[in-house]
C-alpha cells in the first residue's frame, strides 16, 4: 500500500511538472499566418479562429492583442475607423508614429478601468491593429519587448 502512495505523489509531480511546461512557456517566438511575435516567460497566447492573437500575463493584468481586418479599404476607410473609434471610447487625438517599419496611428484611452493603447495600420487594403493593455504598459519591459518583436507576414505586409 505504501508503495502505490509514493507512485501516486510521483505521478502527480510530474503531471504538474508537465502541466507547468505545456501553459507557461519559456520566452520564445511563437508564429500564426499572420503575424511572429515574443511570448514572455511565464505568459500565454491564444489565437481565435479569424485569426486574432492575444498575449497575456497570468494575471492578465497586461495584455497585447493583434489583427488582422477588413479587405480592399483604403487610407480614408483607415483613418475614419481610427476616428470612430477615439469617439466611442473617448481616445486621445490619434497621432502618426513610425513602428515595425510602418507608419501606424496611435491613441490611448482608459476602458473599463484599464489603461490602453491601439496602433492601427493599412497594409494591402487591410487594417493591422496591435492593442496593448495594462496599468504601465507604455514602459513595462515585456509589453515593449513583444511590441519590437511582432513581425507582420510579408504575404500581409509586401514591400
Amino acid at each position: 500500500m505504501r508503495q502505490k502512495g509514493i507512485n501516486i505523489a510521483v505521478l502527480s509531480i510530474v503531471i504538474g511538472m508537465l502541466l507547468t511546461g505545456v501553459v507557461y512557456a519559456e520566452d520564445q517566438i511563437q508564429e500564426t499566418d499572420n503575424f511572429k511575435f515574443l511570448v514572455p516567460d511565464t505568459w500565454q497566447f491564444i489565437v481565435y479562429e479569424n485569426g486574432a492573437v492575444q498575449i497575456y500575463n497570468r494575471m492578465a493584468t497586461y495584455m497585447v492583442e493583434l489583427k488582422k481586418e477588413g479587405y480592399n479599404l483604403n487610407g480614408a476607410d483607415w483613418k475614419n475607423s481610427m476616428k470612430i473609434f477615439v469617439e466611442q471610447f473617448k481616445g486621445s487625438d490619434p497621432v502618426m508614429i513610425e513602428m515595425l517599419g510602418f507608419q501606424f496611428l496611435k491613441t490611448t484611452f482608459d476602458y473599463s478601468g484599464t489603461h490602453q493603447s491601439l496602433y492601427t495600420t493599412l497594409l494591402n487594403g487591410e487594417k493591422i491593429s496591435i492593442g496593448i493593455m495594462g496599468p504601465e504598459h507604455e514602459t513595462d519591459e515585456k509589453i515593449q519587448a513583444i511590441l519590437k518583436s511582432i513581425e507582420i507576414k510579408k504575404e500581409i505586409a509586401l514591400e
